[in-house]
């Protein structure tokens, strides 16, 4: 894990991050850039819920976490990012400094949350959006025809653009010990792309 996270520091450090574009990456090997961007994918995670671990007292993060590590462990997240508050930049900025890695500086701005702590994942599986909420926020998924679905790798994002984006579905994080938020939105992916994870792939460890 370290040589990986020291690796892809300095790909980012020396030739950018490849999901923001650039010609350095084109002569890239397709099966190397795979490999790289499942790394990100894995980085835009964790940047998620660490920094948002540092930010929040609340007893879902580790429930959270397994959720969406049991998506990433099956190789089904095409992409990752996230976006982060005034107060969440300043945290990821500070870990890319204690770690010497380049590749927590690459994330988006939050605008309008009304909180300096807030921050947004937002993922794509199969031909689904979705976008998951720090502290008291809501899951959210778009689907593929639906043309008012957050894009991936934007600097900015504004909060109401998201919360009144006119997603197609909507899940508070309720009941995390009983896994009623967990299953439901699991069972929304299933219906809609055919990827299945099962209650056991997101208990905590």
């Amino acid at each position: 894990e370290k040589i990986i996270n020291i690796t892809q520091g300095f790909l980012v450090d020396s030739f950018g991050d490849p999901r923001m574009g650039g010609a350095s990456w084109k002569t890239i090997n397709e099966n190397a850039m795979r490999v790289i961007r499942g790394w990100l994918v894995k980085r835009a995670l964790a940047q998620f819920l660490d920094v948002v671990d540092e930010l929040a007292i609340d007893h879902q993060w580790k429930y959270r976490r397994a959720f969406w590590m049991a998506y990433y462990n099956k190789g089904v997240i095409s992409d990752a990012w996230v976006a982060f508050a005034s107060i969440g930049a300043e945290k990821a900025n500070q870990i890319a400094k204690r770690n010497d890695d380049p590749s927590w500086l690459s994330f988006g701005r939050l605008q309008g949350s009304g909180d300096p702590k807030h921050a947004i994942l937002i993922l794509k599986i199969g031909d689904l959006t979705i976008a998951d909420f720090s502290h008291n926020g809501q899951c959210r998924i778009w689907h593929k025809e639906n043309n008012n679905s957050p894009k991936p790798y934007e600097k900015y994002y504004d909060r109401v653009d998201l919360t009144h984006g006119k997603a197609n579905s909507e899940d508070v994080h309720s009941n995390s010990l009983g896994y009623l938020w967990q299953g439901r939105v699991a069972s929304k992916i299933s219906s809609r792309t055919g990827i299945h994870v099962l209650q056991g792939e997101y208990v905590p460890r």
